[in-house]
């Protein structure tokens, strides 16, 4: 004898189910329905609650008995309550799920986050008697999902304290090491000075590096032509990459300007041109193309940090070994290298990859093992006409005609140094060590034409502070700040509103005496 069939329409709560089919394979349906870890109801197109499982009381302090034939709004407070029907509404008038994870509060106080899903339930006719909803608690997924991810940021913390450690210990131990030999009269001053420059130059670069993984490096974007500047720097990655390897540029005519800091993009280059090296040991072929590029939404979504938008694209391609899957989604990260130990700092890539973030950009990595890789770095599409290359070369430094500054700076060693270089170019100097010294100073003394002044003072004010009070007495003073902290994270606590230079610690006697001799001239 066939079992009993029983319309959705003629359901009216779990009772139902167990007396109409007791023994049966709907007896066993319910039992399935109570013990899934979930709410499970059904309501009229009224909204009235029809069936229920237990879930609902041991999660909301509801029984079932009590739902029956009552509304969410009778049920829930207001808030939760506008949200149940408002899903209830939009899955009957949709014919489809829908869905929202938000917090609800439980019977035992605490909040949970559920995923409340909504259906419609359609009856013979296939027309809609009712919805169904299956709340599910992720609260434990999302707990784990949370622990997960600070794992992985203590991982990549320590990884790069590590690295740091590493880098900069050696860095220290040569200076250590040289500026001792320098007391010890043994006639080697000028060799461990020249090691002393070398380890300071090393430990500034490495600086960089980082500010640049973290985009926090200070950047002059402008509109630039990529296929001049590479074009430019093909007889440089010649000479670098050796005769072994064939360098290719390839771009096509009508290649739109991109707004980007130069000189990033010629280090970025280099960067990717000396890894794309030390994986053709054998030699090879280099293959740099440039080309235009339109994103649209679509394209965007298998990349969480693309944006729709127009850029240009800068292709590096070698035919070098190649990275495994597992390698390649690693190559981005700081301080992650495959070469052997004291090789490589594991920055270049992660600089690249900032560098592009913090442009507007971003940048891809391709490659299979035994057939090389390829590196897309995608810089944003300029408006503007493309102004020349940046002048390189250090030059001479230019001397000073008379001119007198103070030094404002609260670190002793870093004033004193400061005070030296400026001495050594023919400035006048005098020096402060807080912003009341400084301002004493400058109140007293009608000879000074140029504040050269930290940004970040011990005490209420800071550089910029100090600066605009200055100038209310003595409106013709130059201002020349500098600091060793990440620009974009400075300025935004302590903005630069005088329109001056910013230098970024540490800083050379030519960069120095450049500044002020432009400053003073403009």
């Amino acid at each position: 004898m066939p079992s009993p069939s029983i319309d959705v329409d003629d359901t009216t709560n779990m009772a139902h189910f167990d007396a109409v089919g007791r023994g049966r394979p709907f007896h066993r349906f319910r039992s399935i329905v109570e013990n899934i870890p979930a709410v499970v109801c059904l309501k009229d197109l009224g909204g009235r609650f029809q069936v229920a499982n237990d879930r609902l009381e041991e999660w909301y302090g509801i029984s079932v008995d009590s739902a029956l034939g009552r509304t969410s709004s009778e049920l829930f407070p207001p808030a939760l309550a506008d949200i149940c029907e408002s899903l209830d509404r939009q899955a009957l008038e949709s014919g489809a799920l829908r869905e929202r994870e938000m917090p609800v509060p439980f019977t035992d106080g605490s909040n949970h986050s559920i995923l409340m899903m909504k259906f419609p339930v359609l009856g013979k006719d296939r027309e809609p008697v009712g919805v169904g909803t299956i709340n599910m608690d992720l609260t434990e997924l999302r707990q784990a999902e949370k622990h997960l991810l600070r794992a992985q940021k203590l991982e990549v913390v320590g990884q790069l304290t590590g690295g740091i450690a590493h880098d900069f210990n050696n860095l220290l131990s040569v200076i250590q090491g040289h500026a001792e030999l320098f007391t010890d009269g043994n006639g080697q001053g000028e060799e461990s000075a020249r090691m002393v420059i070398r380890a300071a130059t090393r430990g500034a670069e490495l600086t960089r590096k980082l500010l640049a993984f973290s985009r926090q490096q200070s950047l002059q974007p402008r509109s630039i032509d990529i296929a001049a500047l590479v074009n430019g720097m093909s007889n440089l990655l010649s000479r670098i990459l050796g005769e072994t390897i064939d360098v290719c540029i390839s771009a096509k005519p009508g290649i739109w300007p991109a707004h980007a800091d130069s000189g990033q993009v010629e280090n970025a280059l280099l960067n990717l041109a000396i890894n794309a090296c030390d994986a053709m040991p054998e030699g090879g072929r280099l293959t740099i193309t440039i080309q235009n590029t339109h994103l649209d939404a679509a394209s965007c979504t298998d990349d969480v940090e693309a944006q729709p938008g127009d850029y240009v694209v800068l292709i590096v391609n070698d035919t070098g070994e190649g990275m495994s899957a597992d390698i390649s989604r690693r190559a981005f990260d700081p301080f992650f290298t495959t070469k052997g130990v004291g090789q490589g700092s594991g920055l270049g890539l992660s600089m690249v990859y900032g560098f592009a973030r913090q442009t507007g950009g971003y940048a891809t990595i391709d490659s299979v093992e035994g057939r090389g890789t390829t590196v897309k770095l995608f810089l944003p599409r300029s408006t503007g006409v493309p102004s020349g290359r940046r002048e390189t070369g250090a030059g001479e430094e230019p001397l000073a005609r008379g001119e007198s500054v103070l030094v404002l700076e609260d670190d002793a060693d870093v004033r004193a140094l400061t005070v030296l270089q400026l001495e050594s170019i023919g400035y006048t100097v005098q020096e402060a060590c807080d912003a009341r010294t400084a301002l004493n100073i400058l109140g007293s003394n009608g000879g000074v034409d140029l504040l050269l002044s930290d940004i970040v003072l011990p005490g209420k004010l800071n550089g910029p502070k100090l600066a605009e009070e200055a100038r209310r007495w003595c409106p013709s003073l130059k201002v020349v700040f500098m600091s060793g902290y990440a620009p974009n994270t400075l300025l935004d606590e302590h903005p630069v509103n005088q329109n001056a230079p910013l230098l970024q610690k540490p800083i050379s006697k030519a960069v120095l005496a450049k500044t002020l001799r432009q400053v003073f001239d403009g």
